[in-house]
């Protein structure tokens, strides 16, 4: 183009727009969003009724108040929700497709071009943001909730506080490499019986030296950089190891004093995977598993946490060409089947 005899020189750049839910989307998601809530709605009621009457002895007895129920179903809410939310994609992707066959309206988008798949996208995303929510929940709200409403019904159910246990895992390995091993650890008293702390030499690997107490005693002093991991040891010796396993010295002793590990490191608390997040449960069976302990189950727990957010997407592929085979029986004939 040319201005007042000068040449002007025009680009015009492609517009790049990120594709946005159409019209049919929108009627899908509106219908699904729906049948999503009513769902949820009515089986969470459910929960709360079944929960009420199993529990509610209890209240008329005088042996819990209304404020402490209300409080568990309060806690007890994310678990089902858990479980409500797969059962009700479900639902919802059955009904919606059911609805859409059996008022013909599938047919004529087939014969406007639309296929199946693009038909059932809104689907998809509404399953995947149901995944995001259930990894959410288990990350950051169901470990909690799970302990609180554990201890709740265990006081609503005996009247008194719930006690965990405790794993005395007699062979652990130190942070230093050191291997300790003991019989039984009281962790009121907080003594470790029939204590040996194995030296290893990480070049040779071989054992360098052995320590053995009858009876360690945790008895921590003030640092500059905080307490000192202090133990007291009673009724023991010590044995130091050469080339090729020789004993180089051996000593015996009645009362000593060395820093090992504190308390707390010999004690793991016995905790179910449902009462931890991913990141906890990560850490406790890597505990386990330095201790020797079998971590099948608990593995099974971890793995577990990543896979089940996953059933709502599962579940919507399933639903999809399952409600499409129902045709003009209708939506309810596909949920009773299911």
């Amino acid at each position: 183009a040319t201005r007042n005899g000068r040449i002007v020189v025009v680009l015009k750049l492609p517009q790049f727009t990120l594709p946005g839910p159409r019209l049919l989307d929108l009627y899908l998601a509106k219908q699904y969003v729906r049948i999503l809530g009513m769902t949820t709605v009515g089986i969470l009621g459910l929960f709360y009724i079944s929960t009420f009457v199993d529990l509610s002895d209890k209240w008329f007895k005088g042996q819990t108040s209304f404020g402490m129920l209300a409080e568990f179903l309060f806690w007890s809410t994310p678990e089902w929700l858990t479980y409500i939310i797969a059962l009700a994609v479900l639902l919802s992707a059955l009904v919606t497709i059911g609805l859409l066959t059996r008022n013909s309206e599938l047919i004529v988008m087939r014969a406007c071009g639309i296929s199946l798949y693009r038909t059932a996208l809104p689907l998809v995303v509404f399953a995947l943001a149901g995944s995001a929510v259930l990894f959410a929940m288990e990350e950051l709200v169901l470990s909690t909730a799970n302990r609180n409403a554990d201890r709740l019904k265990h006081v609503i159910r005996t009247g008194s506080p719930q006690t965990f246990g405790v794993l005395n895992r007699k062979w652990i390995v130190g942070r230093n490499g050191d291997v300790y091993h003991y019989q039984f650890y009281d962790p009121r008293r907080r003594e470790l019986n029939s204590l040996s702390v194995f030296d290893f030499d990480e070049k040779a690997h071989a054992v360098r030296s052995r320590l053995f107490a009858g009876k360690a005693t945790y008895a921590p002093v003030a640092g500059a950089d905080g307490p000192v991991p202090q133990w007291r040891l009673d009724q023991g010796w010590s044995r130091e190891f050469g080339p090729k396993t020789q004993v180089k010295d051996f000593a015996k002793f009645a009362d000593r004093t060395v820093v090992l590990e504190p308390a707390d490191y010999f004690v793991t608390e016995a905790r179910e995977p449902d009462l931890m997040n991913y990141g906890q449960l990560r850490r406790y069976v890597a505990e386990l598993r330095a201790s020797g302990y079998h971590v099948l189950d608990h593995e099974v727990g971890l793995y577990r946490k990543v896979a089940f957010p996953f059933v709502t997407l599962v579940m919507t592929l399933i639903a999809v060409p399952f409600a499409v085979s129902t045709g003009k029986r209708g939506a309810m004939y596909g949920i009773g089947i299911g």
